[in-house]
């Protein structure tokens, strides 16, 4: 059996939607023996509610108490705004509840389904048929025990608040208060159908069992010496180590006999001399002996040291990142040496680790995957146990992400943790089905091939995992717009503050990631060029060539995908990469949920029509000193040819030849960037300006992020 699903409805952070879990099988069953592919990860920013989650697994198997502080609070605020003395006299009052819901998937014999008193929820018709689904529901729903007392209670409530002319947060307070101390719930079970289960003699803890491993260290220099010792004692304990064990307590029985008589020899006799002169040694005398025993050897004798260039360091002065990986496997050690096969194989077992990228540097995050991977293998063979075990990984890694969706080549079985606009927790089940699906016009036009798809996962070791993280998203397509974007967020005290990803895709792909951020719900800025389709003449390629300069986009055609895809209609496919017309009325693009927003240069700036980020940058700072500078700097004989010598410059110049500026930076726009926020940064003239949709886009995304 396995965890299939959790749904988690007005515990903490969660509401009533939005609030599905969803887990993939355990590790034995998957055909590839990679973690990675057996392992759920939980993803979102701080305070997104990845506790929770691993909280509401404890709540449910531990049975732990209920108090106000674990119902969620929009929730409960809505419940004490609806109550008043109509409803209070009328009897008509919402009571509290939170529930819970495990589908269990059935993989079992169904004769031992009786261990965990489970034949309650099961369809054993449904059980019975070939190919189906074999799943139980179990809801857990904590409800108020007496109704009567509860509205009482609330009657109450509410006239001390109003005699007290309490603020409505100091009522809420109060009803917090209550519902902790004063309210009584009651634990009920519901099947498939939603039907009480009652008289049941079923227990979740009977049902599934969990291990949850917190990464952070505490403050004991002796962390994994502890874990370890643990290990050592539970290996001794078992039958295979008891010999071992006789042998250790025999020598500590020697010892303990030799310490004793050396002590006792030297200093009972003085001890007692000492003794006898405050009060009769007939009454009280006083024996010194060794009291060494297993247990104490364990936890006070034996350390461990770790082994550096043939060096032995002591515990406490190891990395935290090294101890802190070191801690979780010898926490997995210690889960698989006490697994114990006749107990709870027929059990869902799950194995929790909560966010262990705590202290790890960025390279370990990224390995860490793979790290796990390498150690339960190596544990498995070494127990030749077949281990009916999920792992959860809690995490806000952009590398741990990344190793994930890079090492398994899939999106399957990530929950992505989100806010809504009411503030609780959304989550979102992620899988390569989701992310290409086309059920609604707009989605067909941006449903991913197969082939894109793959590009997708494989990109995503190159940053694409920070959106997971991010605030909002920025695509866009050179080195020089990424650079020159950086700078201008660093300065916007409106966008400061945000954790904004700007991502350099290196050419008009935005159409692949569409799909993937409209999954994220994170607001979505794409800057692209128009790319307009100029003849091999008009590129100053050959004899009689020029570099003609666009002043009408009247049949002109683009090659850029993104453009053909959002402003032509003319979905991209890798067998037809042929320009496309542009259409006669140019606009931007907004999808219709309102998170993409496509900007490209579709006006002229000085009576021209750029086709670059660095063409429209040029025309629109034509006669700034910084830009010349830098134009000067790079391309000193271009810019003497072009706008002149020192005595005699013509900044006009850069307009008409707008254009030819953007060919010959073409191979250098790096430098072109870096060298213009050289100059932006050090130097006190005026800054140069944002081309117009540029300015467009980040309008957009302030208004959407400052909502």
């Amino acid at each position: 059996m396995y965890l299939k699903s959790l749904k988690i409805e007005n515990y903490r952070k969660f509401g009533s939607e939005d609030n599905l879990i969803e887990f993939v099988t355990p590790y034995h069953e998957v055909e590839s023996k990679s973690v990675s592919n057996a392992t759920t990860l939980i993803v979102g920013k701080n305070n997104a509610g990845k506790t929770t989650i691993t909280a509401a697994l404890k709540q449910v198997v531990n049975d732990e108490l209920l108090t106000g502080n674990k119902f969620n609070y929009n929730y409960l605020r809505a419940l004490l705004e609806s109550y008043n003395e109509e409803s209070i006299r009328d009897k008509k009052v919402t009571l509290p509840y939170i529930s819970f819901t495990l589908k269990i998937g059935l993989d079992a014999d169904p004769n031992i389904f009786s261990i965990n008193n489970i034949s309650d929820f099961i369809d054993v018709d449904d059980f019975d048929k070939e190919n189906s689904d074999k799943h139980i529901a179990v809801k857990i729903k904590y409800e108020v025990k007496e109704e009567l007392e509860y509205i009482s209670s609330i009657d109450s409530l509410l006239s001390k608040c109003k005699d007290r002319r309490l603020s409505d947060d100091m009522k809420f307070r109060e009803f917090i208060s209550l519902i902790s101390n004063d309210v009584k719930f009651v634990k009920k079970f519901y099947d498939v159908e939603g039907n009480e289960v009652s008289d049941s003699k079923f227990r979740v803890s009977d049902l599934i069992d969990i291990k949850i491993i917190n990464a952070n260290l505490d403050d004991n220099n002796r962390t994994l010496s502890d874990v370890f010792n643990k290990i050592v004692k539970y290996k001794l304990n078992i039958d295979a180590g008891k010999s071992n064990r006789n042998i250790i307590e025999d020598n500590i029985y020697t010892i303990n006999k030799n310490i004793t008589n050396m002590v006792g020899a030297e200093h009972n006799s003085s001890v007692n001399d000492v003794v006898g002169s405050i009060t009769d040694k007939s009454n009280m005398e006083v024996s010194l002996r060794s009291n060494l025993d297993f247990s104490s050897m364990f936890s006070k004798l034996i350390d461990y040291e770790f082994k550096e260039n043939g060096n032995y360091i002591p515990e406490d002065q190891f990395g935290l990142g090294y101890k802190n990986l070191m801690k979780i496997i010898g926490q997995l050690i210690d889960y698989i040496e006490k697994y114990d096969l006749e107990k709870i194989h027929h059990k869902v077992n799950i194995i929790c680790v909560e966010e262990p990228e705590n202290y790890m540097h960025p390279q370990m995050q990224e390995l860490f995957i793979k790290n796990i991977d390498d150690a339960l293998n190596l544990l498995l063979n070494k127990t030749r146990k077949e281990i009916n075990s999920q792992l959860i990984l809690t995490t806000h890694s952009s590398h741990i992400l990344n190793s994930k969706i890079h090492t398994s080549n899939t999106f399957d079985n990530i929950n992505y943790l989100t806010s809504s606009n009411n503030g609780n927790t959304k989550s979102i089940p992620l899988s390569d089905t989701s992310i290409t699906g086309n059920s609604t016009a707009e989605e067909k036009v941006n449903s991913l091939r197969k082939d894109d798809l793959n590009f997708l996962k494989k990109h995503i070791k190159f940053k694409v995992s920070d959106i997971f993280f991010a605030d909002a998203v920025i695509l866009v397509e050179g080195i020089t717009e990424e650079q020159i974007l950086n700078l201008l967020i660093s300065e916007e005290n409106e966008l400061s503050k945000h954790y904004i990803c700007i991502f350099n895709i290196n050419g008009a792909f935005a159409h692949i990631y569409k799909p993937l951020i409209d999954k994220l719900e994170i607001p979505c800025l794409v800057i692209t060029d128009i790319d307009i389709k100029r003849k091999p003449e008009e590129k100053g390629e050959g004899k009689n060539s020029s570099f003609t300069q666009i002043t009408s986009l009247i049949d002109r055609e683009t090659t850029n995908e993104v453009i053909k895809t959002y402003i032509c209609g003319k979905p991209s496919s890798n067998e037809d990469k042929k320009p496309v017309k542009l259409p006669e009325a140019l606009n931007y693009y907004e999808s219709e949920n309102g998170r993409f927003k496509l900007v490209y240069q579709k006006d002229a700036i000085e009576k021209y029509y750029p086709s670059s980020f660095e063409e429209a940058f040029i025309l629109t700072n034509y006669d700034n000193l910084i830009l010349n500078k830098t134009l000067k700097e790079l391309k000193p004989n271009i810019y003497k040819r072009i706008v002149g010598k020192d005595r005699e410059l013509d900044y006009e110049k850069n307009k008409s030849s707008s254009y030819e500026w953007q060919k010959k930076l073409s191979s250098s726009k790096s430098d072109f960037a870096n060298t213009l926020i050289y100059h932006m940064l050090s130097s006190g003239s005026e800054h140069p300006k944002m081309p117009s949709y540029i300015n467009s886009g980040i309008d957009w995304l302030k208004s959407k992020l400052n909502a």
